[in-house]
């Protein structure tokens, strides 16, 4: 069973990054990303994915807007903070919307990746 992620950031960079980081891990299925809050909104209601990696501040709808909406869902993924900012208000926020957690752009290899491999072990 792998894990179906969906990829949201407005950062072209970040997102191939993403790929490059997950694409070669077994078990991870990148199943789509979207550039915009809004985008992310649609794209998870058409692809089903059971994580969303979710930049936080972004164009037409802001990560946190978008937990906001996803929480109402029967069946919502698991969502996962992607941000530049090391803020305690994203900490909190992240927390008190069902968020896994907040993981630092920067920190990707060191904080994304267990983090990754603990959902997956949990699938099993």
């Amino acid at each position: 069973m792998s894990l179906k992620i969906l990829l949201v950031d407005n950062s072209a960079l970040l997102l191939s990054a993403l790929h490059h980081l997950l694409d070669p891990m077994p078990g991870i299925e990148i199943v789509g990303e979207a550039r915009d809050g809004s985008e992310g909104v649609c794209k998870a209601k058409e692809l089903q994915p059971d994580l969303i990696l979710l930049d936080i501040a972004m164009p037409k709808m802001t990560g946190l807007d978008v937990a906001l909406r996803l929480q109402s869902w029967a069946l919502a993924p698991k969502i996962l903070f992607l941000t530049m900012y090391d803020d305690i208000f994203y900490q909190d926020a992240a927390r008190d919307l069902g968020a896994l957690g907040v993981i630092g752009k920067t920190d990707l290899v060191a904080d994304l990746l267990p983090m990754i491999q603990h959902l997956m072990a949990e699938q099993t």
